[in-house]
């Protein structure tokens, strides 16, 4: 079973299980973001100057929640510690913070 945590819950794997000897695998700092975002891309960066920035290269790339799920799955990564972005703008974040509090 993969989990996605994020930074303002308190972490606990004492109960993890794993198939790699005991091994737990815990990527610590992702960023996901909702599909709108993602398909909106362009719009986003020249909304965010930051953003705008990050995201310039098309190579840099956006994942939503059950993209980063299916990653983990394909890398064996029990755990994500997800996080979403800090736009300038305080509905951009409300909206992006909902997508993660959602994604639990």
């Amino acid at each position: 079973m993969r989990s996605l945590w994020f930074a303002s819950l308190p972490l606990d794997f004492r109960g993890a299980v794993c198939e790699n000897a005991g091994v737990v695998i815990l990527d610590f700092h992702t960023h996901i973001f909702p599909p709108g975002v993602i398909a909106r891309r362009e719009a986003y960066r020249e909304l965010d100057r930051w953003f705008g920035q990050l995201y310039a290269n098309p190579r840099a790339r956006l994942t939503t929640a059950e993209e980063l799920i299916a990653s983990m799955d394909e890398a064996g990564v029990h755990f994500s510690v997800a996080f979403g972005f800090a736009w300038a703008d305080p509905g951009l974040c409300r909206e992006t913070n909902d997508y993660l509090l959602e994604s639990l």
